[in-house]
């Protein structure tokens, strides 16, 4: 019986003086570390060339600048090469590199936006550059409008400091008032996340204080601005959070008002309002307000002013927060090196929740009990609890949550204490928190 040998076809080379690097490679950088192996085993896989345009006499390179390059550095004279005769357009030969490198995931965000701008440049419309490249059409719009950011942008681009996903969020500010504060965040994703949504937020608040003049205007009210005048005060702007919710909340208001529009202090964000009525301090039977009460009421709306915006940040940066957990935790797979850190949190907090208070569910639990100068037992204070779960194996701590898991209350979020555990919870898992976030977790916080 005889075994059949398949013996290789030889593949055609072309010679390296009949090639040359395509004008337009997406790719800034060829240079490599080909030399040693091509000096070694050759040049394994077939560059991918298209004939002549024009004038040209050379073929052009597709798909190979980098083992064209190395085959030149170890003296090759030839390379094996597949001739792709219907790329006779430019358009077509870049959509052809474009697919080469997309394939390899070659290209940084740069190169990948500077290419499918050069696409549209050709005349080639998004809807024929997205189907050429298998793209989605979005998706080229915003690669075409990243191109156009600022060239200190796209080197952070190039060089991996900025997502695809940032460069385009921040694109879509450009000619914004919005626009410099996020190019400086562009790069630290937590702050820069934040800021995005802060300015998002801002964008409609925008529009509602829009819709809300108008109606003011309508109506017959008053504009004012500064801090409202004592009166009856109606609606805060915060109560609006869409166009479509200001006829509910101003059709009742009856007899003329006065729209209060408070400029902000907060960068980039749009000015806060409310609807009140007419002051009483207009009225001649009421005496005008002494400076030194206008001056304490002007205060307390200030703090008041502080406290709501700290609010609005807080629930700014959870919904950024939340957002990347819930992603994070569709393609979950808990690291060894992750699963102590985390349990040993959700552990603390769950403690801290339950307000165990029951000796013998302690004791069952594992956690150690401190004993009072008459030598009584009572449960863990934090420092006992903390100092415990800093040494406690994986075991422990799971029939400690186990316990713990019976005591759980139900409504539970919405202190600065239950703010934090999500954040540090959240960092274990790779998450980079903002500047609002990080002060909840200062050591003062954690005391």
């Amino acid at each position: 019986m005889s075994t059949t040998v398949d013996i290789p076809t030889a593949i055609a080379e072309i010679g390296l003086s009949r090639l040359r690097p395509h004008p337009k490679n997406p790719r800034h950088d060829v240079d490599g570390t080909l030399v040693a192996s091509i000096r070694e085993q050759g040049v394994l896989q077939p560059i991918v060339i298209a004939p002549p345009i024009g004038s040209d006499v050379a073929n052009v390179i597709i798909d190979g600048h980098r083992r064209v390059a190395g085959a030149k550095a170890a003296g090759l004279a030839s390379v094996p090469f597949t001739l792709r005769e219907d790329l006779d357009t430019p358009a077509k030969q870049l959509a052809a590199m474009l697919v080469a490198n997309g394939d390899r995931k070659d290209l940084s965000v740069r190169e990948e936006a500077e290419a499918f701008q050069q696409l549209l440049d050709y005349g080639m419309s998004v809807t024929k550059a997205a189907k050429a490249t298998g793209r989605k059409p979005a998706e080229v719009k915003q690669l075409a409008a990243v191109s156009k950011l600022p060239d200190k942008v796209l080197v952070k681009a190039h060089t991996g400091q900025v997502s695809f996903e940032d460069a385009a969020a921040l694109a879509e500010f450009v000619g914004t008032e919005h626009y410099d504060r996020l190019e400086k965040y562009v790069g630290d994703p937590g702050n820069f996340n934040f800021h995005v949504k802060n300015a998002q937020q801002a964008i409609e608040r925008g529009k509602v204080l829009d819709a809300v003049r108008a109606y003011a205007a309508d109506a017959g009210w008053t504009e004012d601005t500064g801090f409202a005048a004592p009166g009856l005060l109606r609606v805060r702007g915060y109560d609006v959070s869409a166009v479509a919710d200001i006829p509910a909340a101003l059709d009742p208001l009856k007899g003329p008002h006065i729209l209060w529009v408070r400029p902000t202090t907060y960068p980039g964000d749009s000015p806060s309002w409310s609807v009140c009525a007419p002051s009483r301090a207009t009225d001649e039977d009421e005496e005008p307000e002494d400076a030194d009460a206008a001056a304490q009421r002007t205060q307390w709306d200030l703090e008041r002013e502080a406290r709501k915006q700290r609010e609005a940040d807080l629930a700014t940066a959870r919904a950024v927060r939340r957002t990347w957990l819930l992603a994070r935790l569709e393609r979950l797979v808990v690291k060894p090196a992750e699963r102590l850190p985390l349990l040993r949190l959700m552990l603390i907090d769950l403690f801290d929740v339950c307000d165990l208070s029951d000796v013998d569910e302690a004791r069952l639990a594992g956690l150690p009990l401190i004993t009072d100068e008459d030598g009584v037992e009572d449960v863990p204070d934090q420092a006992a609890l903390e100092a415990w779960v800093a040494t406690a194996n994986e075991n422990h701590i799971w029939k400690a949550l186990l316990v713990l898991q019976f005591r759980v209350a139900e409504e539970r979020f919405h202190s600065d204490r239950e703010h934090a555990t999500e954040i540090r919870l959240g960092q274990v898992l790779g998450y980079q928190p903002s500047d609002v976030e990080l002060a909840l977790i200062t050591p003062e916080m954690k005391a």
